[in-house]
Parts: structure tokens; C-alpha cells; sequence
């Protein structure tokens, strides 16, 4: 895959991707359909920095997940996915995932 390189906003000095470049999304296992798992109610400042990912090139982000998933109640049936945001407002998907 060519093209320009993906920036994605991030939060502080630790690397945290910045509250509105990500979002959390579910669905059932086997269903094409997702939606929203953990809407992003605040963020305090804005994003500090970037990261420049080249396309094609796999990256390593954090994504701070803390409450996000209790432990116990994850249910089985269903997987996860990270949407992040690029500073271009294009969104680009995680593998999905079960915590």
C-alpha cells in the first residue's frame, strides 16, 4: 500500500494515543456490523504531538484501556476493535480482539 503517511495524534510524553483518536467498538462474533463500545465523553487538552505512521508499515500504539474492560465481564460472544482517527478525520480499524 502506498501513500502518505497516517498521523495520529497523541496525548503527553508517555505516547497515549489522544481521547478523541480512538474509540472502542464491539460486535457479536461473526456479525459485519460493530458499534460503539466506550464513547469519549472529555478530554482535558488537546493532543501534545503526532505519530507518523508509513502505510503499510505496522505500529505500535498505546491505547489506555483502564475500566474499560472489567474483569469477569467480558462476554465471550463478542470481540473488540480499536477505531483510531487520523488528524485528517479518515479512521482506520484494529484486528479485532477479545480482552
Amino acid at each position: 500500500m502506498s501513500g502518505p503517511a497516517i498521523r495520529i495524534a497523541l496525548d503527553g510524553p508517555d505516547g497515549h494515543v489522544a481521547a478523541r483518536s480512538a474509540v472502542t467498538e464491539q460486535r457479536q462474533k461473526g456479525s459485519p456490523s460493530w458499534k460503539i463500545f466506550n464513547p469519549i465523553l472529555e478530554e482535558v487538552a488537546g493532543p501534545t504531538r503526532s505519530l507518523r505512521v508509513s502505510r503499510g508499515k505496522p505500529q505500535v500504539v498505546l491505547f489506555d484501556a483502564n475500566g474499560l474492560f472489567v474483569p469477569g465481564q467480558a462476554d465471550e460472544h463478542k470481540e473488540y476493535s480499536v477505531v483510531f482517527r487520523d488528524i485528517n478525520g479518515c479512521d482506520y480499524r484494529s484486528e479485532p480482539f477479545t480482552p
